[in-house]
């Protein structure tokens, strides 16, 4: 193979990769878009929808089962907390640990932004 078609293929295979990347965070933009409506990011939404089904999971095991780095799900939980759509209280058995509860505001703006997502068809993306 002579280094131009060789230099062909490999770009070939880069704009593959590009498009297959592009195409799977499609369905996440047009998450992030109808979440706009409600002020939510979809990190923000899967956080609290996942609290909402588990009330008082604990920041490693929201990090976990989320695949977030601690960090970043620290930063967005913070960011939740400041505008109260959520709260932590320390864990009953080790007050070191917190676990992170839906406000009454969280669960009327989880509720707002699944409703649009689900009437948009979102949710099965």
């Amino acid at each position: 193979m002579t280094d131009v078609h060789q230099s062909a293929a490999i770009q070939d295979a880069v704009d593959g990769v590009l498009e297959a990347i592009s195409s799977a965070r499609r369905p996440e933009r047009r998450l992030n878009a109808a979440l706009a409506e409600v002020d939510l990011k979809a990190d923000q939404w899967r956080i609290l929808q996942t609290i909402s089904h588990t009330p008082g999971v604990l920041m490693g095991e929201l990090a976990e089962s989320l695949v977030i780095p601690a960090a970043s799900l620290t930063r967005i939980v913070d960011d939740l907390a400041d505008r109260g759509l959520l709260f932590r209280r320390p864990a009953p058995d080790d007050k070191r640990k917190a676990g992170v509860y839906l406000s009454r505001l969280g669960g009327e703006r989880l509720a707002r932004a699944t409703a649009i997502i689900t009437s948009r068809g979102i949710a099965g993306d």
